[in-house]
């Protein structure tokens, strides 16, 4: 234990020598005002790393870029319309096959009447002299009988005796019409007969031999209809056909009848969303064309309508159009329609499709142009966009350089208030040491307090 103390006495004399050796070396030579300047220094650092971390902590603000103005489509000129030379030209009519629908339930007795009118050669109706088997093959059961003749068993198909009927009975056609009728809205005989009669005031504005295939065109394209709302809506817009393309007292007028149904049935079928009202726009072309014409009339309408709908798939990604395929069409239509001049009968469709093609032009155009504009644009949202982000970064930097001020300031004044600190420890210490070597006496004791001359004088 003893030598534990006189270790720590000698630890703690070189220690206290040491420091001695430094305070004289270092911190009496040295002016207080060189702590303070330490000091100061220390602060400001320690202050402007605080500004570059509040200033690095503020937003960036992005350089503000204003969109581009579309460019607007222009008028077509019609003075560059080239010159039509005319062509005679013909078309084939394709006859769809009628798909007879399955019966789900009795067949409604409807009457055929209005349909009879439609069809005066046609036979609705016949007299059976003898019962008729009026069931498919699929109702008969097979049933071995024995041949006496041959001595053999024979498999013969045996029919319910509700199949066998006489008297006056659906002729096959007229049976074929209630199957097909019974398609729509199955034992619902009330819609059925507005569905029967319907199509038999439609059939009734084109000529005899045309109207048994477009009945079959015209079932073909109700069957893709679920709702009444959706048949009747078929059946308006036939009112609006009939009106413009009927005319049972005129071959001329309905000629190529049959093949427009069948492009405006197939039209229809690619078009469910806007098919309606393009055949409807259609038709006011096709009305002033002559009766020959009208075919030719619907096909250019109808490609000039895919060509502005690959525009827009093709084109349009960033909306430079400002519209939509059908409205632009439509347009393109209304246009076409109040130049009077362009509407003379033999060269009508060869003056709409070449303005379709300048109008189609000039959508191009205004493309090109509204991309040009919309790149612009891009690549100055992007160099802002750049800008800022370096903008960020050197603030991030400085937010960096900020945080380390602020520690070495701090660092500073903590190590210069430990130093100062320990220096004064060491002056008290000395000082008192010296106090403590003054009391004492020659032998190392400390001396006793001195007496009073005068009290301790003898007498």
């Amino acid at each position: 234990m003893k030598k534990l103390k006189e270790m720590w006495s000698r630890f703690r004399e070189r220690s206290m020598s040491r420091m001695d050796n430094v305070e004289n070396s270092f911190n009496f030579p040295v002016s207080r005002i060189f702590w303070h300047i330490l000091n100061v220094l220390g602060v400001i650092g320690g202050i402007v790393g605080l500004v570059l971390v509040l200033y690095g902590l503020t937003p960036v603000f992005k350089k503000s870029v204003d969109k581009p103005e579309l460019a607007q489509r222009q008028e077509v000129d019609i003075s560059k319309l080239p010159k039509c030379t005319v062509k005679k030209t013909t078309s084939k009519n394709q006859v769809l096959e009628e798909s007879i629908a399955e019966e789900s339930c009795a067949m409604p007795k409807i009457s055929l009447k209005e349909l009879q009118k439609a069809f005066p050669k046609e036979k609705f109706t016949q007299i059976l002299k003898k019962p008729q088997n009026i069931c498919d093959a699929s109702e008969a059961e097979e049933t071995r009988v024995w041949n006496d003749y041959y001595e053999e068993w024979e498999v013969k198909k045996k029919f319910p005796e509700r199949c066998f009927v006489s008297g006056e009975v659906d002729t096959r056609f007229s049976l074929e019409l209630r199957k097909k009728i019974n398609a729509y809205f199955p034992c619902d005989s009330e819609h059925q007969q507005l569905v029967a009669d319907s199509m038999a005031i439609h059939l009734l504005n084109y000529q005899e031999k045309e109207r048994n295939s477009l009945m079959k065109i015209s079932f073909h394209w109700l069957d893709r209809q679920n709702t009444l709302e959706e048949v009747n809506a078929i059946f308006d817009l036939w009112n609006d056909i009939d009106r413009i393309l009927g005319n049972a007292e005129d071959a001329s007028i309905t000629e190529n009848v049959v093949a427009m149904f069948n492009q405006f049935d197939d039209f229809m079928e690619k078009n469910p969303e806007n098919g309606y009202e393009m055949v409807k726009k259609a038709l006011e072309v096709i009305n002033i064309a002559h009766g020959t014409k009208r075919l030719d009339v619907w096909m250019v309408s109808r490609k000039s309508y895919g060509d502005i709908i690959k525009i827009y798939k093709t084109y349009d990604a960033d909306g430079q159009l400002q519209m939509t395929p059908i409205s632009d069409w439509i347009r393109a239509t209304d246009q076409f329609l109040s130049m009077s001049n362009l509407h003379s009968g033999n060269e009508i469709d060869c003056n709409l499709k070449n303005y379709y093609a300048l109008y189609i032009d000039m959508m191009k155009l205004q493309v090109e142009e509204n991309a040009k504009r919309v790149s612009k644009y891009n690549a100055e949202v992007a160099a802002a966009n750049a800008e800022a982000s370096v903008k960020k970064m050197g603030k991030l930097a400085l937010m960096g350089i900020g945080g380390w001020a602020i520690l070495a300031g701090f660092a500073t004044i903590v190590i210069l208030a430990l130093i100062l600190l320990l220096f004064n420890i060491q002056r008290t210490l000395l000082s008192m040491k010296e106090l403590m070597t003054k009391d004492k006496g020659p032998d190392g004791n400390i001396s006793a307090v001195p007496k009073n001359k005068e009290t301790d004088m003898e007498p």
